[in-house]
């Protein structure tokens, strides 16, 4: 797949977390068979008391063929503002270091206007900032088919290449009249600006996602179900052909969390 570059930037917190923040590691080639892959380990404390570790997963990813850069932040909307037209290719897809693949997703094929695919959030009540986060695709999964017709737009709609970037793909909160917090997360802003689609059954039987695996302490301690959310984790360590479908547990989720725009009986 030629005009595909498929990123990935991996954040590991601790010792604890590294399998399920790894885990697209072992079935990468799985999703991604032919296309170029690119890969980034954040630098922080465990990787710097870790070497062995991370010199093993770096030789996982050279058996692989996946191509290792250095990380420019640890934040994953500076990874995608800096990278998303970095690259050659016209297509960029970024993946997340929690995501595990069944079949291959290079089938994949949208309409030539699309220029943001995924699976899409809700308008929901986000347990993680406890607050009501407005819709977007997720980033876990985020395909760019025409990162050129993307940049132009950028460019139009925020008239220069500096700020409009962070703008786009950065999260931050607004406050409503009522003084409620509403919270634009990762990409949000680039999902209100241009045409998008929404992956379906089929591409979803494709991949599962874990969700949270960085920060997986406070998300248990906010989150309503904590029980299910670390069995769900631990599958990922001990049996991971067991998360296949997961994605349809994240749509019911996402359903029973969903808070209606007020906007939309306008």
């Amino acid at each position: 797949m030629r005009d595909v570059t498929v990123l990935t930037q991996i954040l590991i917190p601790d010792a604890k977390s590294l399998p399920v923040c790894t885990l697209v590691l072992d079935s990468f080639r799985v999703g991604f068979p032919t296309a170029k892959i690119i890969c980034s380990f954040v630098k922080n404390k465990f990787s710097d008391k870790n070497p062995r570790v991370m010199h093993k997963l770096e030789q996982k990813c050279h058996a692989q063929n996946i191509k290792l850069v250095k990380p420019h932040s640890k934040y994953p909307w500076n990874f995608y503002r800096q990278n998303y037209y970095r690259y050659a290719t016209k297509q960029v897809v970024f993946i997340d270091g929690d995501v595990i693949f069944w079949e291959s997703c290079e089938k994949f094929t949208f309409a030539p206007s699309t220029l943001l695919a995924g699976f899409k959030v809700p308008r929901m009540w986000n347990e993680y900032t406890q607050c009501v986060s407005v819709e977007r695709i997720h980033p876990s999964f985020m395909w760019l088919p025409d990162t050129n017709a993307l940049h132009e737009i950028i460019k139009r709609d925020f008239r220069n290449e500096t700020l409009p970037l962070s703008d786009v793909w950065s999260p931050f909160h607004v406050y409503s009249k009522n003084d409620k917090t509403i919270f634009h997360d990762t990409a949000s802003n680039l999902y209100a600006m241009v045409e998008s689609e929404h992956f379906t059954e089929p591409h979803l039987n494709c991949y599962d996602h874990l969700h949270c695996s960085t920060d997986v302490k406070a998300f248990t301690q906010r989150c309503a179900t904590p029980e299910a959310f670390l069995a769900t984790h631990n599958l990922a360590v001990t049996n991971p052909s067991a998360l296949r479908g997961l994605w349809r547990e994240h749509v019911h989720y996402y359903a029973r969390h969903t808070v209606p725009n007020p906007c939309d009986n306008h």
